[in-house]
């Protein structure tokens, strides 16, 4: 970026927020929650069409403006997506994808899955499908600072009024009446805005407190697991998303831009997530290899010399960090005004690295709607229009998290019978190319 284009961007930033002064304040849209779902659908509302007033919702955003005008030094990520090809689509459609730099995105065209206990497994490829890759992965910082520069020229070229607000929601409630408009969302803000609008969508995460204030029921199921992340250094260069199913739960290495660098993502028990966060890096590089490759230290890099067994992994560069394994979902995702999307409608397991391509077709497609309800003159708020978006995302939505579930379930299984009949799925669909095809189009997002 030039300097002086820098600048200018700067100093928009800074108007910008200067610009939210403590008042009372209308808008069309709302935006509650910055993160990369709800960075996406302002980047897809305010680049659809006439001028739209938005406003974004965030504690973090005064971070996330800043590192949109400029990185900071690059260290490396702990924090990835897996971009599926439907989302990478969209996010090029918006003028996102073209922000990121080349060597921040780690396609790859391969990814193998098999399973610890009855050693079956099954080889996916792009070419068995026609496409470039299954899927890219990308830091969040990244992909999250190519989001807000797309906002921030959006809102530059005038398309759109966007406002930000570094501030948390204090209270959330419908008015009896605003200019004319009834029950009217109003959310008062810790730093003391209130903002009236006619829609407010709802991307503040899995525990959104806007969920909560609109009383919207939300079921759970805790696995009683933690992931564990870390960023890996492998002794060589690869291009496959490996998973392997453990006894204790799937460990993955994805494929992430830089020289040899990996991320690990291995679900467990909290016993052995515990011990893994407290254990030396040379102790975790034992551990993670053993995972990977189910042999003791001598034969590691033997077995890993074959195209069929992943890389040795020589170095932890970041982590490990750890979170719990929650399934959630929201009974209902929108009401008179109100829109869920992204994790605060639906959380998944991570064994299939869904979650954010899910919020990207929830933001894909309520973009679709809002915009067709412009063209036509409909206001962005009425129930019927939103209902629209609920039909579309619920059910696929459901699909997948019941889809992951059961794997899930039928992995961490240890009775015989089932590891027999797991074993023998596995090796049936490894030589069946209409049943892979229909998996990879199914997780790439072709069939959502």
């Amino acid at each position: 970026m030039s300097f002086w284009l820098r600048r200018s961007v700067q100093l928009w930033h800074q108007r910008t927020l200067c610009s939210a002064l403590t008042g009372t304040k209308s808008y069309d849209i709302v935006i509650v929650g910055g993160g990369l779902v709800g960075a996406a659908v302002c980047a897809g509302v305010a680049q659809s069409g006439s001028p739209c007033k938005i406003a974004i919702v965030e504690p973090n955003l005064q971070k996330f403006l800043s590192n949109s005008v400029e990185q900071e030094e690059r260290s490396f990520p702990l924090r990835t997506s897996t971009i599926n090809p439907a989302s990478q689509r969209w996010l090029k459609k918006l003028k996102i994808w073209e922000l990121l730099d080349s060597q921040e995105i780690a396609s790859f065209s391969r990814m193998k899955v098999w399973d610890s206990r009855s050693g079956s497994s099954i080889v996916f490829h792009s070419s068995e499908v026609g496409l470039e890759s299954l899927g890219s992965v990308v830091a969040n910082d990244d992909l999250l600072r190519a989001c807000y520069r797309r906002i921030q020229r959006s809102a530059m070229s005038k398309q759109s009024k966007i406002d930000f607000f570094d501030s948390g929601v204090d209270t959330f409630q419908w008015s009896s009446s605003h200019r004319g408009f009834t029950e009217w969302p109003v959310l008062t803000l810790k730093d003391g805005n209130e903002l009236h609008c006619r829609l407010v969508i709802a991307a503040d995460g899995s525990n959104s407190p806007t969920r909560k204030s609109a009383n919207i029921p939300w079921f759970s199921h805790y696995y009683q697991q933690r992931a564990i992340v870390v960023t890996v250094r492998t002794e060589k260069l690869h291009r496959t998303a490996w998973q392997r199913f453990l006894s204790t739960g799937p460990i993955a290495l994805l494929p992430m831009a830089g020289l040899n660098v990996s991320n690990v993502v291995w679900s467990t028990t909290e016993l052995e997530a515990s011990i893994l966060s407290s254990a030396t890096k040379e102790a975790l590089i034992d551990e993670l290899n053993k995972a990977f490759l189910g042999v003791a230290n001598d034969t590691i890099l033997k077995k890993a010399d074959s195209e069929e067994y992943p890389p040795v992994i020589s170095e932890i560069l970041k982590g490990p960090a750890s979170f719990p394994l929650v399934l959630g979902h929201a009974t209902e995702y929108v009401k008179e005004r109100l829109v869920l999307v992204g994790d605060a409608a639906h959380s998944v397991h991570p064994l299939a690295g869904q979650g954010v391509n899910l919020g990207f077709a929830d933001a894909r497609c309520l973009v679709e709607i809002l915009e067709n309800a412009r063209m036509t003159g409909r206001d962005f708020g009425e129930i019927s229009l939103l209902l629209q978006y609920q039909l579309r995302r619920l059910p696929k939505n459901l699909l997948m998290l019941s889809s992951l579930h059961g794997l899930e379930t039928i992995f961490s299984s240890s009775l015989g019978p089932v590891s027999f009949i797991r074993g023998l799925g596995m090796s049936l669909l490894g030589g069946f190319i209409p049943a892979k095809k229909a998996i990879i189009d199914f997780a790439s997002g072709k069939i959502e």
